[in-house]
């Protein structure tokens, strides 16, 4: 999912937050043991500083964030058919 600085929820995280992180835990886990039995030709990864789960109104925050991901995903391609 990311990463959060202090700055964004100080103190303990609410059940919603501990629910969907145990989730976030266990997907970075699942993802990790397939990375390692089959790499993908291409494989991008970017990580979103102080955007939780359901932040879909801060879209043009995402898009800024994964920026440098979307010039990968442009020139990768063309770098391995060469």
């Amino acid at each position: 999912m990311g990463t959060r600085t202090q700055r964004d929820r100080p103190g303990s995280p609410s059940l919603f937050d501990s629910v969907f992180n145990a989730f976030e835990v266990m997907r970075q886990t699942i993802l990790g043991e397939k990375l390692e039995q089959s790499r993908p030709d291409i494989y991008l990864h970017w990580s979103l500083t102080d955007i939780r789960v359901l932040d879909f109104h801060r879209v043009d925050e995402i898009y800024r964030q994964s920026a440098k991901v979307k010039a990968q995903l442009q020139w990768e391609p063309e770098r391995r058919l060469v």
